[in-house]
């Protein structure tokens, strides 16, 4: 009676503390309680990764620039001890960098630059200046102009700009025909350019913009970010703004098709690159970019700061990009784990153990529910009709999981194989379908088996599929998503509601009606 009593405080004291933060940011400080999914704001995070070689370090980054559509609302850096960091801009153009630098340097370092992006209201959008001439955004376009001899490079420039001129009567047409014969790379005039042209003019957008800018239209290559939502290690792309109807307009050189500038972030035009470095060597740049219901939350961490400094500084926000991104799964955990418990200890549905489905379940969150369904069982049939086999040979436990965890990754990539062949991308996450967890389901499985029959194995495996896909859909849910990252403190509820039922002994639903029969009887 005493241990049910001091649960009781505990369950309390954790919800009451864990309400009370919860309840204090919502009315206090106003965070939002609904997940907004048109947000105006844009996380972007550069890690740069470096080693020194004991000299001088510098690093020089291309900041992320204000564009028509959006603005740079706010920059910060992360440092480690001892770096300086300046704001530099070229001299009469647009690029920013953000240049790190540091005396001596012999080891390892990883430094962050971050940018917030901000969408602009139609009414402050603009068209962007006019360039002045074709030359001042393509050096190639300037040197072929002055020269006067006739070489291949400028007879095939010719011939391309004649024949788009022939083929069109109006710019648009005759800017479409110029696109068109750029991604040609068969063709004998862009075989010319590429033999006897500039250094990297294989690149699409590099050659597309000599060409348009020989052709006398504005044109300058860019290398930018394309803006994905929660997207981690996101690649440059590179495309070309052509100044068309009296504007700026992003064109993909390998496709001809227009881009949407309001989803793109410019880093850096022409050919300057984005990372300079001097002194160190292994440079690596990776990009973050994540779209976030901001607005409003945004304006609470800013209250927060003024009100609650410890609780802004406990902010999972206040973490760099790629981290938050590793914690927006991490804390789906707990509520999976709720959910397997509620199944276990009042529903009473067998599964494989607590943290196998709560993995499958976000697993299915990578791959899709039906893909993820339709894999998990597929490899774990093939690995229980080897496991069997393994029985005849009478292997010891330890060599033979580790026999199954190497069928299992050969299956696994032999899926990944085919669905690349049929394209038709498997999606396999190793941090979220982890071997382990399939092999020893496999091993467990095969041990219910062996023990209790088929129809045991077959009813926690179904049980297991069942607990997953109903955590799958709670856990995918846009609400739930955003009240485990914006208000962690709510797992100390979660914790409570776990202590609570690991306190409850009593009838579980499925012992209803296993003993129905019992109670008919009387």
């Amino acid at each position: 009676m005493l241990r049910s009593a001091q649960v009781a405080v505990v369950v309390a004291a954790l919800a009451a503390f864990g309400l009370s933060i919860f309840a204090y940011k919502v009315i206090g400080l106003h965070f939002p309680l609904l997940p907004e999914k048109t947000t105006d704001y844009w996380d972007i995070e550069a890690k740069i990764s470096f080693e020194g070689r004991g000299d001088a370090a510098r690093i020089k980054i291309a900041r992320v620039q204000d564009t028509a559509y959006q603005a740079v609302l706010q920059e910060s850096y992360l440092t480690p001890s001892g770096f300086g960091v300046r704001k530099t801009r070229v001299s009469g153009e647009t690029d920013k960098f953000a240049a790190f630098e540091r005396r001596r340097l012999g080891t390892r370092a990883i430094l962050f630059y971050r940018a917030v992006l901000v969408d602009l209201d139609s009414s402050d959008r603009r068209a962007g200046d006019k360039p002045e001439a074709v030359s001042d955004y393509d050096a190639a376009a300037r040197d072929a102009a002055a020269r006067t001899e006739q070489t291949p490079f400028l007879f095939a420039l010719d011939e391309i700009i004649d024949d788009a001129e022939n083929k069109s009567a109006t710019q648009q047409g005759f800017l479409e025909q110029l696109i068109l014969i750029s991604a040609d790379a068969e063709d004998p005039r862009i075989q010319a350019l590429r033999a006897g042209g500039p250094p990297r003019i294989d690149e699409p957008a590099r050659r597309l913009s000599v060409i348009l800018n020989a052709a006398d239209v504005p044109a300058r290559r860019v290398e930018g970010l394309l803006l994905e939502d929660n997207a981690r290690d996101v690649p440059v792309r590179r495309w070309v703004d052509v100044w068309f109807n009296n504007r700026w307009r992003p064109l993909d050189p390998e496709t001809g098709e227009w881009m949407d500038p309001a989803q793109l972030a410019p880093l850096s035009t022409g050919d300057r690159p984005l990372v300079q470095y001097s002194g160190v060597n292994d440079v690596y740049v990776s990009y973050a970019v994540a779209r976030r219901p901001q607005d409003a939350i945004t304006e609470a961490l800013r209250r927060a700061d003024a009100q609650a400094p410890l609780l802004a500084a406990l902010s999972l926000r206040s973490l760099p990009q790629h981290t938050q991104q590793v914690f927006e799964v991490i804390l789906l955990i707990p509520v999976g784990a709720l959910i397997i418990a509620v199944f276990r200890q009042l529903v009473g549905l067998p599964s494989f153990g607590t943290f196998m489905p709560v993995l499958i379940a976000l697993s299915f969150r990578e791959t899709s529910l039906l893909r993820g369904l339709v894999l998990f069982v597929g490899i774990v049939l093939l690995g229980l009709g080897l496991r069997s086999y393994f029985n005849r040979l009478q292997l010891l436990v330890v060599p033979r999981l580790s026999a199954m965890l190497t069928i299992v990754t050969l299956l696994m990539a032999c899926l990944a194989l085919i669905g690349a062949a049929l394209e038709a991308p498997v999606g396999l996450s190793v941090s979220l379908f982890p071997l382990v967890i399939i092999t020893m389901t496999i091993e467990r499985m095969s041990l219910v088996w062996d023990e209790y029959g088929a129809k045991e194995a077959l009813v926690q495996g179904a049980g297991s599929l069942v607990a997953a896909i109903v955590g799958y859909f709670i856990i995918s849910n846009d609400f739930v998503e955003h009240y485990a990252f914006t208000f962690p403190e709510l797992l100390l509820v979660v914790l409570a509601a776990l202590i609570g039922l690991g306190r409850y002994n009593g009838y579980k639903l499925s012992e209803y009606f296993r003993f129905r029969s019992l109670a008919d009887g009387a």
